[in-house]
Protein backbone atom coordinates (compact mmCIF):
# COMPACT_ATOMS: atom_id res chain seq x y z
CA UNK A 1 0.00 0.00 0.00
CA UNK A 2 2.93 2.35 0.66
CA UNK A 3 4.13 2.01 -2.93
CA UNK A 4 0.62 2.71 -4.27
CA UNK A 5 0.36 5.83 -2.12
CA UNK A 6 3.82 6.87 -3.29
CA UNK A 7 2.79 6.57 -6.95
CA UNK A 8 -0.45 8.46 -6.38
CA UNK A 9 1.38 11.26 -4.55
CA UNK A 10 3.68 11.62 -7.57
CA UNK A 11 0.63 11.92 -9.83
CA UNK A 12 1.36 8.54 -11.41
CA UNK A 13 -0.99 5.66 -12.24
CA UNK A 14 -0.01 2.74 -9.99
CA UNK A 15 0.62 -0.39 -12.05
CA UNK A 16 1.84 -3.69 -10.65
CA UNK A 17 3.69 -5.93 -13.10
CA UNK A 18 3.89 -9.59 -12.19
CA UNK A 19 4.45 -13.06 -13.59
CA UNK A 20 1.62 -14.30 -15.81
CA UNK A 21 0.89 -17.27 -13.55
CA UNK A 22 -0.05 -15.08 -10.56
CA UNK A 23 -1.62 -12.11 -12.36
CA UNK A 24 -5.24 -13.28 -12.10
CA UNK A 25 -5.04 -14.00 -8.37
CA UNK A 26 -3.09 -10.85 -7.57
CA UNK A 27 -5.58 -8.74 -9.53
CA UNK A 28 -8.52 -10.22 -7.59
CA UNK A 29 -6.73 -9.56 -4.30
CA UNK A 30 -5.76 -5.98 -5.22
CA UNK A 31 -9.31 -5.20 -6.40
CA UNK A 32 -10.53 -5.81 -2.84
CA UNK A 33 -8.09 -3.19 -1.52
CA UNK A 34 -8.05 -0.51 -4.19
CA UNK A 35 -9.59 0.27 -7.54
CA UNK A 36 -6.73 2.66 -8.35
CA UNK A 37 -4.23 -0.08 -9.20
CA UNK A 38 -3.74 -1.81 -12.54
CA UNK A 39 -2.25 -5.31 -12.50
CA UNK A 40 -0.48 -6.56 -15.63
CA UNK A 41 1.70 -9.51 -16.48
CA UNK A 42 5.06 -9.10 -18.17
CA UNK A 43 3.53 -10.68 -21.30
CA UNK A 44 0.95 -7.89 -21.61
CA UNK A 45 3.51 -5.12 -21.98
CA UNK A 46 4.79 -4.12 -25.40
CA UNK A 47 8.54 -4.78 -25.51
CA UNK A 48 9.11 -1.25 -26.83
CA UNK A 49 7.17 0.39 -23.98
CA UNK A 50 9.19 2.58 -21.66
CA UNK A 51 8.65 1.65 -18.02
CA UNK A 52 9.83 3.55 -14.98
CA UNK A 53 9.97 1.61 -11.74
CA UNK A 54 9.24 3.72 -8.67
CA UNK A 55 9.15 0.89 -6.17
CA UNK A 56 8.95 -2.81 -5.51
CA UNK A 57 6.27 -4.77 -3.70
CA UNK A 58 7.36 -7.81 -1.71
CA UNK A 59 5.74 -10.23 0.69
Amino acid sequence: NEEVEKALSLGEQPIIVTAPIVRFYLKKFIEQLSSDVIVLSYNEIDPTAKIQSIGMVSA
